[in-house]
């Protein structure tokens, strides 16, 4: 019988989440690294990295090795583990093995804590601060941040977004995934539709219809949004306090939980994939929405600032 090695059936896998998951390249990135920190603690054994010399007993070695010799947090653990549950899991369902090796293996739980997130006072500081740090690209740069702290929108969700996404009409924005796959509506909440009008009035790319755009005026990518984000930190002396873009996310979901907006309005804005009503491929704005969450603090806050 030939031996199935599994550097190649991990490829294959990798194919399958692309396709069947549509998976980002951030996770693509993470899973790869995580798999090749498999391969060379296998290589260190001097064990045969062949799904035939596979076990319960040497997955939980791993696992221990990671955590005692390696002294990994809970977090990177539960993302290793997740890693190979995903991989093997496939391995079984494609029939490359008899039985899973992972399903009884859980990852650790999390330590409850409060989630870092930009605070209302720090979104002020950076919204208040565009007109003088942000050159030719002020309204660029609102929007960019409007968008991030008025609708929690991922990174790539932000760099994705068209204008044909955007209905004015009836104030919200359309997060398409993979070709309609996974899509939801979200509330286009004050100032933005004043904001996002007067950047499509002035808009110089004619070789695109993306919303985001670098300083060539081409379609904004990670690295440029990254690089805007990190300037407008470093300008109001936030280093240190933990911020990124996703973090942007958390203040919004944060600020909608403070304001004692429900789990389940939350969710449907966020798009959180584990939940059961994002089972449902498109999630449509209910017509009290933008209601709900309109005359929440921080979109009154922005409103005085703007």
């Amino acid at each position: 019988m030939k031996e199935l090695f599994l550097d190649e059936l991990f490829d294959d896998f990798i194919n399958n989440q692309i396709v069947e998951k549509d998976i980002s390249k951030h996770t693509k990135a993470n899973y790869s690294s995580d798999f090749k920190i498999f391969l060379n603690f296998l290589m260190e054994q001097g064990i045969k990295a062949t799904v035939n010399e596979m076990n319960k007993n040497l997955l939980k070695k791993f696992f221990q090795y990671l955590k005692f010799e390696k002294n990994y947090a809970t977090a990177t653990m539960r993302r290793k583990i997740h890693c190979l549950s995903s991989f093997f899991k496939y391995l079984y369902q494609e029939e490359f093995i008899s039985r899973n090796y992972m399903a009884s293996i859980k990852a650790p739980k999390l330590p409850r804590e409060l989630p870092i997130y930009v605070t209302r006072e720090d979104t002020e500081k950076i919204l208040n601060s565009i007109d003088k740090f942000g050159g030719n690209f002020i309204l660029r740069d609102k929007c960019m941040f409007l968008l991030l702290f008025l609708t929690g929108m991922r990174r790539q969700e932000l760099i994705n977004l068209r204008w044909k996404d955007i209905n004015f009409k009836d104030l919200t924005i359309n997060i398409i995934k993979s070709k309609g796959k996974k899509s939801r509506q979200i509330p286009l909440l004050p100032p933005l539709p004043t904001y996002l009008q007067a950047l499509l009035a002035e808009r110089k790319c004619d070789t695109h219809d993306y919303v985001m755009f670098s300083n060539a005026y081409n379609h904004m990518s990670e690295t440029t949004a990254e690089t805007i984000f990190r300037k407008y930190i470093k300008k109001n002396n936030l280093d240190g306090k933990g911020y990124t873009l996703h973090k942007c996310r958390h203040a919004f979901a944060t600020n909608l939980a403070m304001e004692n907006i429900d789990s389940l309005t939350i969710a449907q804005i966020l798009g959180h994939e584990d939940l059961n009503t994002t089972k449902v491929y498109v999630h449509m704005v209910s017509s009290d929405l933008n209601n709900k969450i309109k005359d929440i603090g921080l979109v009154k806050d922005i409103n005085k600032i703007l």
